[in-house]
């Protein structure tokens, strides 16, 4: 056994590596374009507005003519900074869903990545009822595919809620703020069930103040969620003692676990409360998972861009995937 087998890190198969490698010598020519224009930009704009900051200083009572030039001028090498830098994130974007698609092609020929995420309106009917409130909503880096017969989604998601805030003056300042990063991962129920189930975390108030909470045998699974059914009987065929059994210890696993820094999906914080929420409906289980970092972006040095970190990145993934198939027995038989 291999020193990262050991540790639990998944090996990159030889191949996934070569195609990486390519890749990456791509990356130095087009990132070390990007470099050269930038100085250029640079050592021609900063020049300028040195001197119309020497000749706002030496006309202190006139500053319309430093402004006129001035601001136009930080706009204009903004404006070239990013023309420049286009051609970088166009290329990156591209190894982004060409070498993602390469790494996910071991898994399967139907897996597939694309940068672009769900609509608002998918993610909505999927996790509605357990998604904070929000008005601010982007989705990106959606992975579909088929494991062990079992056809799931998985996508990141981030959510930002305005605040506004009005000093004693009586102006008003608009901030948004985040109140969910993390991703979605909507796996097909291997039983039909046509009712409605959210798994949110555990609540005094909910269960206290909603008609619709059910009450379960498994107080180690109660002390983790809430549930609530449109259908109190019928849920049950779902919220079966196997099914609670093995959702707690996906929740309590280190691949999901909030209080631990490592794990599959990156996870950290104190909190000992599950990073795991869920609905049930229209026969699919809807996991939504907190997440404090974005795997999916391929990272540069300023020289070139490293794809094995990324491909490691789409195999823990897979790998937290598989685990959630496993975990909850959701194969299809």
């Amino acid at each position: 056994m291999s020193g990262s087998e050991q540790s639990g890190t998944p090996e990159l198969d030889p191949e996934i590596f070569r195609d990486a490698g390519k890749f990456e010598l791509e990356s130095i020519e087009v990132l070390a374009g990007y470099k050269k224009k930038k100085s250029t930009i640079l050592i021609i704009g900063l020049p300028i507005l040195a001197v119309v900051a020497l000749f706002a200083l030496r006309n202190l009572d006139n500053l319309l003519l430093p402004m006129i030039l001035g601001f136009p001028g930080v706009a204009a090498i903004g404006f070239f900074l990013a023309l420049a830098h286009k051609p970088a994130s166009e290329f990156k974007n591209r190894i982004k869903a060409e070498f993602g698609n390469r790494v996910l092609g071991h898994y399967g020929e139907n897996m597939k990545l694309q940068t672009q995420g769900i609509s608002e309106s998918e993610f909505r009917y999927a996790v509605e009822d357990i998604a904070p409130n929000y008005d601010r909503y982007r989705s990106e880096d959606l992975i579909t595919g088929v494991i062990k017969g079992t056809d799931f989604r998985f996508y990141e998601v981030e959510l930002k809620e305005e605040r506004k805030r009005t000093d004693s003056k009586g102006h008003t300042t608009t901030t948004y703020v985040t109140v969910f990063k993390g991703f979605i991962v909507s796996i097909h129920l291997n039983r039909q069930y046509r009712g409605s189930i959210r798994i949110s975390a555990d609540s005094a108030l909910n269960r206290w103040f909603s008609k619709d909470h059910v009450r379960l045998e498994s107080t180690e699974f109660e002390k983790l969620f809430d549930v609530h059914a449109d259908d109190q009987i019928s849920s049950r065929t779902i919220l079966t003692p196997l099914f609670m059994e093995k959702l707690t210890e996906l929740a309590l696993s280190p691949a999901f676990s909030t209080n631990r820094q490592k794990g599959l999906f990156g996870l950290g914080g104190n909190s000992k409360r599950s990073a795991i929420q869920a609905t049930i409906k229209n026969d699919y289980i809807n996991l939504m998972i907190h997440s404090n970092g974005n795997k999916f972006e391929v990272d540069d040095d300023g020289k070139q861009v490293h794809l094995k970190k990324f491909a490691m990145a789409i195999q823990e993934d897979m790998k937290a995937i598989t685990h959630c198939i496993e975990g909850l027995k959701l194969e299809q038989t």
